[in-house]
């Protein structure tokens, strides 16, 4: 499954995740976790349903994503699962390439499907390889006007200051943590604390959640993201082989001997005993 990290930024974390960064876009990625007599068979829903591409020029690199998850029990059990793999390119087009792992976490080799989203000619793809199918979507594209907001430009509007959500409830406020080197790129660190008031979620008492993200202001990406939620654990991603220059410009369009398919439905991938993952329509 995608990496839950990105289900739980808040309001002012969320502007350091990589979709912040020249697009903002939705993709669906459901796990159907096999029966107890079934094990060998894990099955994932994906599709492009909705979202903007930004069209414009952008430092071009690829990079491995990885996301892991850690939760300690009030027993001192640690639950630990297998580290979601994900390789990205993008290039000075802002054109993105993605080869995202499912179904890691059964005791078999992973399957892996690959999106590519193209502002350029305004469409995403996911590619089914076992079929040779490329699922196209169509999505809307804007144009770059400006560069996202640095990390240390966000910190200094926001200050000391409390913000509140929507409810009204939560109070945040978030610090700069300065400039670092990481995968020998230059990065602005920012962490941002919330504070969940008693009551707000059935809770007797208030309790903190905290997300630090560390940022290239040259690629607009985030090497690095930690959050830390008492209800849910700690969710860490990070970049590395972090290479610059421009990607092989085949990555960003099918194989040619693809069949392009238009669609606006999800795709359905299913993994048997490790075997190569097949895709088939919802």
């Amino acid at each position: 499954m995608r990496s839950a990290a990105h289900l739980i930024c808040s309001a002012v974390f969320l502007l350091f995740c990589p979709a912040a960064f020249g697009q903002v876009i939705s993709t669906l990625a459901h796990i159907e976790q096999p029966s107890p007599s079934a094990r060998s068979t894990c099955s994932v829903t994906v599709g492009v349903l909705h979202g903007v591409l930004t069209r414009g020029e952008m430092a071009p690199y690829s990079a491995t994503e990885e996301s892991s998850h850690r939760q300690v029990l009030a027993d001192g059990t640690v639950i630990s699962p297998k580290p979601d793999i994900e390789k990205m390119w993008r290039d000075s087009q802002n054109r993105v390439r993605t080869e995202r792992q499912f179904c890691n976490f059964h005791g078999v080799d992973p399957g892996t499907y690959i999106e590519i989203r193209d502002p350029v000619s305004g469409y995403a793809y996911i590619l089914d390889s076992a079929t040779r199918t490329a699922h196209r979507y169509t999505l809307k594209v804007r144009e770059f006007a400006a560069p996202p907001p640095k990390p240390t430009e966000v910190a200094a509007a926001l200050g000391v200051a409390q913000i509140s959500n929507v409810a009204g409830e939560a109070k945040s406020n978030s610090e700069s943590l300065g400039t670092d080197v990481m995968e020998s790129i230059p990065v602005q660190g920012t962490r941002t604390t919330r504070t969940i008031g008693a009551g707000e979620d059935h809770n007797d008492r208030p309790f903190e959640i905290v997300d630090e993200s560390w940022v290239s202001p040259t690629l607009h990406i985030a090497i690095y993201r930690k959050s830390n939620d008492p209800r849910y654990g700690e969710w860490v991603t990070r970049l590395t082989n972090v290479q610059l220059g421009e990607p092989d410009p085949t990555l960003f369009e099918p194989p040619a001997d693809y069949t392009v398919v238009d669609d606006n439905e999800p795709v359905k991938f299913s993994l048997q005993r490790g075997l190569a993952s097949s895709a088939q329509p919802k």
